[in-house]
């Protein structure tokens, strides 16, 4: 999908931070965002809850694991989700795709934007088994206050502690390993669901009416800030995808 928008600005993002405030200057990134955010924090804590639960033995308070998902992925929404705002335009950002004479700025190659997007995360998140250990773990006053409130000993069969805790180095290179090939294809499906959602919203028709006031409101689209293309779904595109 080609965009009447000279090349240049896409391929000069200037600062983290221009490059952020830009990106979401457009209403269309704030969707992407919070469906990312929920994503990649709830169904990606899901996976990384049974991986360090269940698959290393890493255990956990005597709570139901549903609620221990759902406390565990929570903290995640609230402590990644801004990592994440930062990610998602990077991420656009090294994919975009020039156009060949270099005037427009051309496709974004959205695997390689899953892949950054996927593979940052999963670097960011390397030290969240330290701060689950430090703050959420088996032991830990808010531990304890879950456990008060909604345990019981028919949990402790599924929480059980490994006999040698993993050292620190250890910890964050098991979790990046997990995490690169975790959040990559979420990363993927979070911008395919936005782009449905995204869809959806610019069927309704441009201009509708308040029964009860009598008022009629137009619905404008918004001029589309190059990077915010991933997540909006081009019309009518008469190349083959190019995944390169």
């Amino acid at each position: 999908m080609a965009l009447s928008t000279p090349a240049s600005d896409a391929r000069t993002p200037g600062t983290v931070r221009k490059l952020v405030r830009d990106f979401y200057s457009d209403r269309i990134a704030w969707v992407g965002l919070f469906v990312s955010a929920l994503i990649l924090t709830y169904a990606g804590g899901a996976a990384m809850f049974w991986f360090h639960c269940f698959y290393l033995g890493e255990g956990g308070p005597a709570i139901s694991p549903w609620l221990h998902w759902a406390i565990d992925s929570s903290a995640g929404f609230i402590g990644l989700s801004f990592p994440i705002a930062i990610i998602i335009p990077i991420a656009a950002w090294t994919a975009m795709k020039p156009a060949a004479d270099g005037g427009r700025v051309g496709r974004v190659r959205i695997l390689r934007y899953a892949f950054v997007g996927g593979a940052l995360l999963a670097l960011v998140t390397a030290p969240a088994p330290l701060f689950h250990d430090h703050f959420l773990a088996r032991g830990t006053w808010l531990a304890d206050q879950f456990t008060h409130m909604w345990g019981g000993p028919q949990y402790l069969s599924t929480h059980v502690h490994q006999e040698q805790e993993a050292t620190p180095w250890l910890q964050m290179v098991q979790q990046v390993s997990f995490g690169i090939p975790l959040y990559v294809p979420l990363t993927f499906v979070a911008l395919l669901i936005t782009r449905e959602l995204t869809a959806v919203g610019r069927r309704v028709e441009p201009v509708v009416a308040d029964a009860a006031a009598g008022i009629e409101a137009t619905v404008i689209d918004p001029v589309m800030d190059p990077l915010v293309e991933p997540f909006v779904e081009p019309a009518i595109d008469p190349h083959p995808f190019d995944p390169s």
